[in-house]
């Protein structure tokens, strides 16, 4: 949308004077993008910052220095749910993506959970290349120089 001198098609973050804003300038200058999810977003990115600078005993997101960033926390976790005595998961999980998708909110756009496409773009991107910004890739292949 920046590229682009287009106004995002919703709030997509804040001002400067903590309102919302459509500006796609605005909200990279001040780095207040909205979390996807909204409240629940961004209840689950303070959940992850805490946990993750907690247990990796590592800077959390506000104590991280941009140039050069290092002691930066990062947690790997698995959990794997039959050892936890969770069972019906697929079923359940099925039925949370089947509401999700069936939204009467969004009923004439295509909605998609995080990650679901990746199998079919990596196919795509292994089949016909991976999709760069022409501008984007000069300036790469200008550092290179």
């Amino acid at each position: 949308y920046l590229k682009e001198n287009r106004p995002m098609p919703f709030e997509a973050g804040f001002d400067g004077e903590g309102d919302l804003t459509k500006d796609p300038a605005v909200i990279l200058e001040k780095e207040l993008a909205l979390p996807i999810g909204l409240w629940k977003g961004a209840g689950l990115a303070l959940s992850l910052d805490l946990l993750a600078s907690v247990l990796a005993d590592g800077n959390a997101t506000h104590e991280i220095d941009r140039d050069p960033e290092h002691n930066i926390s990062q947690v790997f976790m698995a959990i794997y749910p039959p050892l936890l005595g969770i069972s019906g998961l697929e079923e359940k999980a099925n039925k949370i993506v089947g509401h999700f998708k069936s939204s009467a909110t969004f009923a004439e756009k295509d909605v998609r959970y995080p990650g679901e496409q990746t199998l079919q773009t990596r196919k795509e991107n292994l089949t016909t290349g991976v999709p760069v910004d022409p501008e984007i890739w000069e300036s790469v292949l200008q550092l290179l120089k």
